[in-house]
């Protein structure tokens, strides 16, 4: 303000001084002709503008050490010093960041009548016909190929990225219970992965994300209550396990006694009853928490092969289990999710045997209806055959993942075997399966020993769990996907995240 209050006086000074002669007589059209500028006096002997010296200037070396001649103010100031410019600025003479030839801020830098517009990403001009545009997924980028065709392709940096944390604990999921013993809280980025009892004393096993350390902690019972008979076979019963949501609490389902826990930040624990038995007719089921962590569904296949499955739910709204279907497919080696509609089994086989080839696909069970129905969809030729894959539900974009998993051909030379560490998407509307990352040789195999016995040692650094499942979680908060799982040979549980 102080500046252009500056500048107002020196141009009403200059107007009412210029070319003047010391009457005060305008001489503008007599003695002097030159029209002058406000930091210009006349000359009145040659009849030219020349510089008022009082406070202007017109080159740098009109002023002091230190300072430079504003062109557009012809005054004086003090040099800056360029501390802050963009790459698509340079540094001029005064200090100041100014645009660098051929780049532009906006697009009124650019030529706009030939449909250029400025790149905010290169602040560069481009022509819109050469600029890629199609609505890539956040794992893709955009290109343009040689043959000037617009393609979306999977972005180079995308890859799985290991946590590296010390001695993890916890338990495989090659076991009767599979896909329910991990449970995460997504707003605190914390994991439980294990639970365990000695004696009367419960303990879970937290796992914090951000600082990537584990900690065993002791369960403080409301009431004075007691665990007694509580997961005593935990193996067998403490697997199913969730976050949540709605009570903002871990949930511990026993199959010993007709109880639950739910665990808080501060792993106060209450213990509450359910108010129906737990069918005990189970033989190896797959466990499912939607996305609220409120409601289980368990598919439980039989092991009597002429039998159909049985489809349960369990609601913490009512406490009570619920037999839904008992005329299913009796699969085993499979993974269970849901869109919220849909319940969907990816993979697995129809018989006992482990090298059955049953090219079972993907199977859409529609719990909501009164007539429970179910349909068997397609699938990609490379996706049969599958057993013990991991898949995860991304509400955000309405997308199933569906990862790995393995072809069994050989239960003794696992070099005859395939081991996938694939990632697959799975739009439940469409229909439309897309290949996100392809599989790769991540590992070797040990010699083969006497017996015939040749095993397989994964790569640690990639989740490759071999004839083990893993357990993916879609986690929304950071738009990525977590897995967990037992590394072979003797390499333990370890978690993977790849961001989305």
């Amino acid at each position: 303000m102080k500046l252009m209050f500056f500048i107002f006086s020196i141009l009403l000074f200059t107007f009412v001084s210029s070319c003047s002669s010391d009457e005060g007589v305008f001489l503008k059209g007599n003695e002097c002709y030159a029209e002058c500028e406000y930091w210009q006096v006349c000359d009145y002997e040659d009849n030219i503008c020349v510089l008022n010296e009082e406070g202007f200037c017109n080159f740098n070396n009109d002023c002091e050490s230190g300072y430079l001649c504003d062109e557009y103010l012809h005054i004086c100031l003090e040099k800056l010093d360029c501390f802050d410019c963009k790459e698509w600025e340079t540094c001029d003479d005064r200090g100041v960041c100014i645009l660098k030839e051929e780049r532009c801020y906006l697009s009124y830098n650019c030529d706009e009548s030939n449909n250029e517009f400025c790149n905010l990403d290169t602040h560069k001009c481009e022509d819109l016909d050469d600029i890629c545009d199609l609505d890539c997924m956040s794992w893709e980028e955009c290109i343009i190929n040689d043959d000037n065709e617009k393609a979306c392709i999977i972005r180079p940096s995308l890859q799985w990225l290991k946590l590296d944390i010390f001695g993890l604990k916890g338990y495989s999921l090659f076991s009767p219970f599979d896909f329910g013993i991990y449970a995460y809280n997504s707003k605190e980025n914390t994991l439980i992965n294990y639970y365990t009892k000695d004696q009367d004393v419960s303990k879970i096993g937290k796992l914090d994300l951000n600082t990537k350390i584990q900690a065993e902690k002791s369960l403080v019972l409301l009431n004075n209550q007691t665990i007694n008979g509580f997961c005593d076979n935990r193996v067998k019963s403490c697997q199913l396990v969730s976050f949540n949501k709605m009570k903002n609490k871990f949930m511990i389902l026993s199959l010993d006694s007709s109880s639950l826990l739910y665990i808080d930040d501060r792993n106060v624990t209450e213990k509450v009853s359910i108010n129906n038995e737990f069918p005990l007719d189970i033989y190896k089921p797959k466990a499912y928490f939607n996305n609220n962590g409120d409601t289980l569904f368990l598919y439980d296949n039989k092991y009597d092969y002429s039998m159909k499955a049985h489809l349960y739910s369990f609601s913490d709204s009512d406490l009570k289990w619920k037999l839904i279907s008992n005329m299913l497919p009796n699969i085993e080696a499979n993974c269970l999710v849901s869109d919220n509609m849909n319940l969907y089994s990816f993979g697995g086989k129809l018989n006992s045997e482990p090298t059955s080839n049953n090219e079972l696909k993907v199977l859409k069970i529609n719990y909501k209806q009164e007539d429970l129905e179910y349909d068997y969809l397609t699938a990609p030729e490379i996706l049969k055959e599958r057993l013990n894959p991991s898949c995860a539900y991304d509400e955000k974009r309405n997308l199933i993942f569906v990862y790995g998993g393995s072809k069994l051909v050989d239960e003794k030379d696992e070099l005859n075997n395939i081991y996938y560490n694939d990632l697959w998407s799975f739009n439940p509307l469409s229909g439309e399966w897309k290949l996100i990352l392809k599989n790769i040789e991540t590992g070797s195999y040990l010699p083969l020993d006497e017996d015939g016995n040749r095993i397989y040692d994964a790569d640690i650094d990639k989740p490759n769990f071999g004839k083990n499942q893993g357990k993916m979680i879609y986690d929304k908060i950071r738009d990525r996907l977590i897995i967990i799982g037992e590394i072979p040979y003797e390499k333990g549980v370890q978690v993977y995240t790849i961001k989305l």
